[in-house]
Parts: C-alpha cells; structure tokens; sequence
C-alpha cells in the first residue's frame, strides 16, 4: 500500500513538473506587436512592387523579399536582394513614415544586398547594407 501511494505521489508531482515546464518553454513568442510588423512588411511590399522588384505581394513572399519579428520591446523588418541604394532609401523612407503614425514601439529594419537563401548560407553574421534601429523611449 505504501509503495502505491509513493507512486501516486511522484506521478502527480511529475505531471506538475512538466506542466510548469510547459508553461514557461512552450508559452509562444509574444505577439504584441504582430499588427504593427505586418503592416510594415505590407508596406515594404508596396515599395518593392513599385520598384519592380515583385509583381505583388504573394510575389515578394515567393521571392522571400520581406520577413518580419516581434518580441516584447517591437518589430524587426529584414529585407533582402536589395541592390540599388536608392530603393533602400525608399524602403526606409516608407516604414519610418509608417511607424511615424504610431512609435510606441522599437523598430529594427535590416536591408541586405544578398538574396535570403545566400545570407544563411554565407555567414548567420552577414553584413548588411543597411541597418536602422529606432528606440521609442517610452510607455504605451
């Protein structure tokens, strides 16, 4: 009977250790700003339409132009196989007018010259042609 009852013990604190466990490993990335990230790539996309870079938005995905990241502090925007300076300019130019709207959060944008598949292949530290990071400073 006793050993019974150690058994039951043990499974019921093995099922708490793996529900705290769980909890804390497989909580999710943090979504906070998920609206703000995807419209800036919805912006990032329009420039890149407009230089010709895609045809549309499912084509700048298909050509894994534009990628976005959230954690708790805001939104990464990488952009990649961007050669000519001047749309990188634009680039720019377009997500700080967006982000202007609503700076509540940090902003990182991230613009390569190489294609997305060849800057992991390269190096994991690629250098990149353009990196803008914007602290907001402050609360909601």
């Amino acid at each position: 009977m006793v050993c019974g009852v150690v058994r039951i013990k043990s499974s019921v604190l093995l099922v708490c250790i793996i529900l705290i466990l769980s909890k804390t490993t497989l909580g999710g990335e943090d979504r906070t700003y998920y609206n703000q990230a995807v419209d800036l790539v919805g912006v990032a996309d329009s420039v890149l339409i407009d230089n010709k870079l895609c045809l549309s938005d499912n084509d700048c995905g298909v050509k894994k132009m534009a990628f976005w990241g959230v954690n708790r502090h805001g939104v990464r925007i990488s952009i990649y196989n961007i050669k000519n300076r001047v749309v990188a300019a634009r680039l720019v130019e377009a997500l700080m007018d967006r982000y202007a709207r609503d700076p509540v959060y940090d902003l990182e944008v991230i613009i390569f010259d190489k294609r997305w598949e060849d800057v992991g292949k390269i190096s994991f530290f690629q250098d990149p042609i353009l990196r803008l990071t914007v602290k907001h400073g402050g609360e909601k």
